[in-house]
């Protein structure tokens, strides 16, 4: 008979995989919406661990999406807001011959 409070030995493996893709989807799917910034984040974080709370309740899996949830809102860049737009340089730049290009092509 197993001891009261015991789980399955992989179940808290997925737990953490449970929390890891509930922080990453609803911190994604925020910072397209709402962008990135210091109440954008906090909001983001509520929004993951409330999520968590919902699906199972359990701490592991409530901390584990708050932390991914972190992660995924200080770290991802969406394409229209990186860092350098209009500044003459990454791949918009390259394709319509930037200064660099035409530096490179005078001197051949």
């Amino acid at each position: 008979m197993p001891r009261r409070g015991t789980r399955p030995a992989g179940a808290a493996g997925i737990e953490l995989l449970a929390g890891i893709g509930i922080g990453v989807v609803v911190a994604d799917v925020l910072v397209s919406m709402v962008g990135t910034g210091v109440w954008q984040i906090a909001v983001i974080v509520a929004l993951a661990m409330s999520a968590a709370t919902l699906l199972d309740g359990r701490a592991m899996i409530t901390i584990q999406s708050a932390v991914s949830a972190v992660v995924v809102a200080t770290l991802y860049a969406p394409l229209h807001t990186s860092p350098g737009a209009g500044s003459g340089t990454g791949p918009s730049a390259a394709r319509s011959g930037s200064r660099s290009r035409r530096c490179c092509r005078a001197t051949r």
